[in-house]
């Protein structure tokens, strides 16, 4: 395993956990599991360490100060294998760029749903 750290990937991630965790506070959820599969990102946050490159070190300041909102909170690392629609939604949202909410899963995305409940089950 390589020791080098893709940096975009890293602020791409970190950028997705900082949306996620302002959301849940914002809603007022008091118990939160972050899954990512940035291992050194959550590596990052199950240490409590919140320091980051120039790209990233505002972002997990704000996090760190959202945490104490929540009655628990945990950042788990989850291979992308097992979690395709984490996946499947990170490049949509890279290409689109914009925030989009749905009360049922978008077409596009049920084959992904689909293969992420026969990889748990």
């Amino acid at each position: 395993m390589s020791s080098k750290i893709d940096y975009e990937s890293e602020e791409a991630e970190v950028r997705a956990i900082w949306i996620a965790v302002k959301k849940a506070r914002d809603w007022k959820i008091t118990s939160l599991e972050v899954e990512s599969d940035a291992l050194f990102v959550v590596q990052r946050l199950q240490q409590r360490n919140y320091n980051g490159t120039w790209r990233t070190d505002a972002l997990l300041k704000d996090i760190a100060s959202w945490v104490l909102a929540f009655d628990f909170i945990s950042f788990a690392f989850a291979p992308r294998n097992c979690n395709r629609v984490a996946h499947e939604l990170a490049q949509w949202g890279k290409q689109n760029q914009t925030e989009m909410y749905w009360s049922t899963p978008p077409f596009w995305l049920l084959h992904a749903l689909g293969g992420d409940m026969t990889s748990v089950s």
